[in-house]
């Protein structure tokens, strides 16, 4: 079983790790849905340039992304790759409005 299975069994815990990792990148808002699906691909692909055309926005809107992304989570974001990609995995399968409705009920609120 791996950790992103047993984070998804326990909502809270899911939910805790994706706001502890994301910051507010986990919210259920459409500029934090692009920006997450933006630093996925990016994640995944290792390019700006793949990533780009993967999500079929301009080079710039990536390059632009993934700087709001350093202003965000920190400039040594890329040294997390794992950390963040079992993240975006979890608000992927439970959703972001979950993620936000368990954090206004109490858990471990960032």
């Amino acid at each position: 079983m791996t950790a992103e299975s047993l984070l998804l069994q326990n909502v809270a815990h899911g939910s805790s790790y994706a706001h502890d990792q994301l910051a507010y990148l986990a919210e259920d808002t459409r500029r934090a849905a692009d920006i997450r699906e933006t630093l996925y691909v990016g994640l995944l692909t290792g390019s700006q340039i793949k990533a780009s055309v993967e999500l079929g926005i301009h080079e710039n809107t990536v390059r632009l992304r993934l700087t709001a992304i350093a202003g965000i989570l920190g400039e040594d974001y890329l040294n997390r790759r794992t950390e963040l990609l079992m993240a975006l995995r979890i608000i992927r399968s439970l959703g972001a409005a979950k993620i936000d409705q368990q954090t206004a009920s109490g858990v471990d609120s960032w």
